[in-house]
């Protein structure tokens, strides 16, 4: 597993079908969903589908149960750069089980390097996915895979939808605990470099201004570290001594969940500055069929969607 996606892979290890929980507790519904029910309803049975940046299935398990229930057999291929942990899956969504056996996983593998048959797939498609990739070396990946006749379609982050100040909200809680130390003082003991007196030290000194920005902001990674932290204080020096592993598990999980933002929040800077992005899909040949931003529940921005054909040659 490279350490570019290892972030991913712990993620995916809880198994999360989608990459934002807190807007979509079980799989895309609503608004996203009915927009890929579109998509499933033009392809023929028997259709083979590429779900590119596939994390735990979500999109590629719409499919599998849309194809199911309509009696299309589709062919489903869900490839990522990350370690997809099917396992986890089955664990956390029961009822996901049925369907993860009608889908083929490629993991450790970027899109744009996969070593799949050419002109091979009806739909290439990707929720929150496809605009992680290098662009121009994806949108090429894509037109080489697709069959004369075949669709591209995604689903994108943009700088504009509701997540992204979500996601800026968090990256200035995690500035916040950076200022305070508190993430130091966690990390420090969890290695050894300091011991149970100097660590409880330290919080009693940043706890209070900790709890502070918490009940002015009722931020849950506030929250979060503030209840390890309570939970820790009150141990004598041997217990708190043998907690070492626990909080370093936990520590881990912050700098995983840092590190998804940021790549997230860096997707969305390099959209604003290149908003012409998904013109290196029509430079790579295909031919882009409709466009717009998709509104969940009505009114949550959450997006654009983008729909190409590639061209029937005469």
């Amino acid at each position: 597993m490279s350490d570019s996606y290892s972030h991913w892979s712990r993620y995916w290890a809880r198994g999360c079908l989608t990459s934002l929980p807190q807007d979509f507790a079980a799989n895309y519904d609503g608004e996203v969903a009915a927009f890929w029910r579109r998509q499933f309803e033009r392809l023929p049975s028997g259709a083979k589908l590429l779900d590119v940046c596939t994390g735990n299935g979500a999109l590629a398990l719409l499919a599998a149960a849309w194809s199911h229930e309509h009696a299309r057999r589709f062919s489903i291929t869900g490839i990522d750069a990350a370690r997809i942990d099917v396992e986890a899956v089955r664990r956390a969504h029961p009822d996901a089980v049925s369907r993860m056996g009608d889908i083929r996983f490629i993991d450790d593998t970027p899109f744009e390097q996969a070593d799949l048959p050419a002109a091979s797939f009806d739909l290439v498609m990707s929720q929150y996915g496809i605009e992680y990739c290098d662009w121009s070396p994806a949108a090429a990946q894509s037109e080489r895979l697709l069959r004369l006749g075949a669709r591209l379609a995604f689903v994108a982050h943009t700088p504009t939808s509701d997540m992204i100040e979500t996601m800026r909200r968090e990256s200035e809680e995690f500035s916040v605990l950076d200022e305070l130390g508190a993430l130091s003082v966690l990390q420090r003991f969890a290695s050894g470099e300091i011991r149970a007196p100097e660590y409880r030290s330290e919080f009693n000194r940043i706890g209070p201004q900790l709890f502070g920005r918490y009940k002015q902001s009722g931020s849950g990674l506030f929250r979060y570290v503030l209840t390890m932290v309570d939970q820790t204080l009150g141990l004598n020096d041997s217990a708190l001594q043998q907690q070492r592993p626990a909080i370093d598990s936990a520590v881990g999980e912050l700098e995983a969940a840092r590190q998804r933002l940021l790549d997230m929040l860096g997707v969305n800077e390099c959209i604003s500055r290149h908003p012409d992005w998904t013109g290196a899909f029509e430079e790579a040949g295909l031919t882009a069929v409709e466009s717009g931003e998709l509104r969940y529940r009505g009114s949550h921005r959450v997006g654009t969607f983008h729909v190409f054909d590639k061209p029937q040659r005469t």
